[in-house]
């Protein structure tokens, strides 16, 4: 088997990190989307809508950021439906060091995250977290 030799430039990037899990990140009580629900409002992409809080400080358990991602019956049967939950979950796996810490997101997909290529569904979970990021940065920035 032929080996991969480094070259000489520097790359920014780190690469994809195999074999981390997205459960550690995930939102897991129903409290804790009802408190996210209601504690902002709901913003749009293209192919999904989101909601998301900055945790309060009593309530920060770890200093990690949480997903949690809805897909309801309306956008088809189980296979299609846990179809678009891991391709959601593995872009978000990918992408998970752009958002703040201590912070909640619930992304709900629209139906046709299904059949869009994966890149362009990284493209827009790219986007929804650096705007997420400079929200939060700029309320932070506010208060004294």
């Amino acid at each position: 088997m032929p080996t991969q030799t480094q070259s000489s430039t520097t790359v920014t990037e780190q690469p994809p990190r195999r074999g981390v899990s997205l459960a550690p990140f995930r939102l897991h009580r129903h409290g804790d989307y009802q408190s996210a629900y209601k504690a902002a409002r709901k913003q749009s992409s293209p192919s999904m809508s989101y909601f998301y809080r900055v945790r309060p400080a009593e309530l920060i358990d770890t200093a990690t950021p949480r997903i949690g991602l809805t897909v309801g019956r309306v956008l088809g049967n189980a296979v299609k439906r846990n179809r678009i939950k891991r391709r959601m979950r593995e872009a978000v796996r990918l992408h998970l060091d752009l958002l703040p810490q201590s912070i909640d997101v619930i992304l709900h997909p629209r139906h046709f995250v299904a059949e869009m290529e994966f890149s362009r569904l990284e493209a827009e979970i790219v986007t929804i977290f650096h705007r997420i990021a400079s929200a939060v940065h700029a309320v932070s920035e506010a208060q004294p």
